[in-house]
């Protein structure tokens, strides 16, 4: 291309000299009067160059000025910028230094805790080791401790053993002491109470004699049937092992008590005697017609016996927590016992035995059957002295010359002699043969002197008949037996007069020591 524009513009020069001489030329005039219209323009004046000078020499030197203070400023800043980079440079250092401080210090805890955790792992195998030991002595200690339990029992045993021969040992020792008087230990605080008729509306009997075939046996059933038609609720217990209450009052259902072991020895036996249990063995006559009353029987045979002579054993060689006297009246004196009956009548064997003191010791009233003989008579007076040492202990007194017991505690002090009952009473003419009014005459004398004190005693008594032992009881007050049946209805009356002044005597008394107080 270059190439071609070259030969046109050689071709043209060659064809046409004057008219590319001219061109030049007029070329060459037009760029000298550019420039030098631009020369003349561009030439200033002397004053405005002075002035334009000056301005310009002003602004350098406040350009100057300013860049010297900001040279002033900026050596200012580079002074502080040094200060500071001084000031860091020692904090880097102290921080440096405190670095590694506390990277030694790190180092020293990065020791004692690999020390520590090598303590620890060692510890724990000493707790492992300690362990093993401890569990080792734990099974040790546990044969130890069941070879000690072996031991405490074995040592238990002989001193149960060793102190049940002490109390067998005391007790035989305390039997020297009481010289044959059994029953007056003194009652523990624990032992039931005795509750007297202001208390209790329910009043017990017990038909005492130590003289065997004196008619105890027939006054109870005959008294308790008297008591039963006149609308009383009766209670009779059965305390002779041979039975003969029983018989007597219950006919064929006695064997049925026999058969169901209904019987007071086994509720003597009882570890928790209550009336209740005792009313458990309560049975009634056949065929028994009465109107309002009651008339309920506890049966005894031959195993009460037995009975007694174990309790008493027991009970003298402590072995027995409960006082064996007091049985009977600690479910008597229950209160449960005083709204169901208005009298017991308890038959006691004509011995001084566990069933006859357990009578005394709850009994309001002692009646004493007797027959009008010399024998039976001072029979009479024995039981009397029997009965005032159990009564009154150490305060009882006998007529001079008789022996004084030692102290004793009086175990009955509420008993009350009823009366002394006459028995198998030989009439003629409606009164007593002569050997017999001679010793019914003289015996309320007889038992004052014994009994330190009035005793009545029931003057029409009860006649001999053969009809007590061949009648039925609960026809015996039929129309046929009309006369037999008022000896006991007259009784019956009797004694209730008897024990109303008995009891309205002590209200008396216990008023006028109320009032003294």
């Amino acid at each position: 291309m270059w190439t071609d524009l070259w030969r046109l513009l050689t071709d043209w020069l060659r064809q046409n000299p004057e008219i590319v001489a001219a061109f030049l030329l007029g070329i060459l005039a037009t760029v000298t009067l550019l420039i030098y219209s631009w020369f003349w323009l561009r030439k200033p004046s002397s004053r405005d160059t002075e002035l334009a000078l000056r301005f310009r020499n002003e602004e350098l030197e406040r350009e100057t000025s300013q860049l010297r203070q900001q040279n002033a400023d900026l050596r200012l800043e580079l002074r502080q910028l040094q200060q500071s980079y001084t000031q860091a440079r020692s904090e880097t250092a102290s921080l440096w230094e405190r670095l590694q401080a506390s990277l030694r210090e790190v180092q020293q805890l990065h020791q004692q805790l690999v020390c520590a955790q090598t303590a620890l792992e060692q510890s724990r195998q000493r707790e492992l080791q300690d362990r093993e030991i401890i569990q080792a002595l734990s099974e040790e200690l546990e044969g130890a401790r069941e070879s000690q339990q072996q031991y405490l029992d074995a040592l238990h045993q002989v001193k149960t053993e060793r102190d049940s021969l002490r109390q067998r040992l005391e007790a035989r020792q305390s039997l020297e002491q009481f010289d044959g008087r059994i029953w007056q230990r003194q009652p523990v605080e624990s032992s039931p109470a005795f509750v007297p008729l202001t208390r209790r509306r329910m009043r017990i009997l017990a038909m005492v004699n130590l003289k065997g075939g004196v008619g105890k046996t027939t006054l109870a059933a005959y008294l308790g049937a008297a008591l039963c038609e006149m609308g009383l609720r009766v209670l009779l217990v059965d305390l002779d092992y041979q039975g003969s209450l029983s018989a007597l009052c219950l006919g064929t259902r006695y064997e049925e008590a026999w058969r169901s072991r209904l019987l007071v020895d086994n509720f003597l036996r009882l570890q928790e005697p209550c009336f209740e249990e005792l009313r458990r063995r309560v049975l009634v006559p056949d065929n028994w017609c009465d109107q309002s009353g009651a008339y309920h029987v506890v049966a005894a045979e031959d195993t009460l016996q037995p009975t007694e002579e174990l309790l008493l054993t027991r009970w003298l060689e402590g072995r027995s927590d409960m006082d064996v006297r007091l049985i009977l009246r600690r479910a008597l004196h229950d209160p449960a016992a005083w709204p169901k009956y208005d009298f017991v009548l308890l038959d006691c064997p004509p011995r001084l035995s566990t069933a006859c003191i357990n009578a005394l010791c709850c009994c309001d009233y002692v009646l004493i059957p007797t027959r009008l003989d010399k024998l039976s008579a001072n029979g009479v007076i024995r039981v009397l002295r029997t009965l005032k040492i159990l009564a009154r202990g150490s305060d009882a007194t006998f007529p001079e010359g008789d022996h004084t017991p030692e102290a004793v505690p009086a175990i009955c002090p509420h008993l009350e002699v009823l009366a002394v009952v006459p028995n198998f009473v030989i009439r003629r003419n409606n009164a007593p043969i002569r050997a017999q009014a001679a010793i019914l005459n003289s015996l309320p004398k007889q038992c004052q002197d014994s009994w330190v004190g009035p005793v009545f005693v029931w003057p029409d008594g009860i006649p001999e008949s053969a009809q007590f032992s061949t009648a039925e009881l609960r026809t015996f007050f039929t129309r046929s037996r009309q006369g037999l049946g008022d000896y006991f209805r007259d009784l019956a009356q009797g004694l209730l007069l008897r024990m109303k002044e008995i009891e309205n005597a002590r209200s008396g008394i216990a008023a006028i020591c109320a009032g003294t107080r």
